[in-house]
């Protein structure tokens, strides 16, 4: 009996379950980030998929014309349609450097914004983890209080385990 701790006051129970329910809501709110950010994790990977294939198609259609620029440069080339032809190539492959950078610019701001996700869903799942575990705890302790108090018996101490976990 002297180890029993006393049960608790009713403004024990009243803060306490305030707090269990502060925490359910981080739990909740923790649980729709982690969504959310899967989400858009899933969809980002879907377009740097994407972005990866049409950044390989840019990069062999490049070197096709640069080979072909060299073939013609290698030849005869003062004709004039021969160098209509390679200017045409010529401009083609800038072009298409042109798509490659910004395409290449893209799939980094992706990957940024995939690692910041990344983060956002680590902290969130840490947030989801320590309300869920507070309020499962809070909710088995508050339960055998009100048990024990309807048997008219002393409960465990409550307010020393809701400290370690608050």
């Amino acid at each position: 009996t002297e180890e029993a701790a006393p049960q608790l006051t009713k403004s024990e129970v009243e803060a306490l379950t305030s707090k269990r329910d502060q925490d359910r809501r981080a739990s909740r709110q923790a649980a729709a980030a982690i969504e959310s950010c899967s989400k858009r994790t899933a969809a980002l990977d879907a377009e740097l998929t994407k972005a990866t294939g049409e950044l390989a198609v840019l990069i062999h259609q490049r070197a096709e014309q640069a080979n072909n620029l060299g073939s013609m440069k290698g030849g005869r080339f003062g004709a004039p349609s021969t160098r209509r032809a390679a200017t045409n190539l010529q401009a083609s492959i800038e072009k298409l450097d042109a798509q490659t950078e910004r395409l290449s610019e893209h799939i980094e701001t992706m990957q940024k914004e995939k690692d910041g996700l990344s983060q956002r869903e680590t902290e969130a799942l840490s947030t989801f983890t320590r309300s869920t575990s507070f309020a499962t705890v809070l909710d088995t302790r508050l339960r055998i209080d009100a048990e024990a108090r309807s048997r008219g018996t002393q409960s465990p101490e409550l307010k020393k385990a809701t400290q370690r976990q608050g």
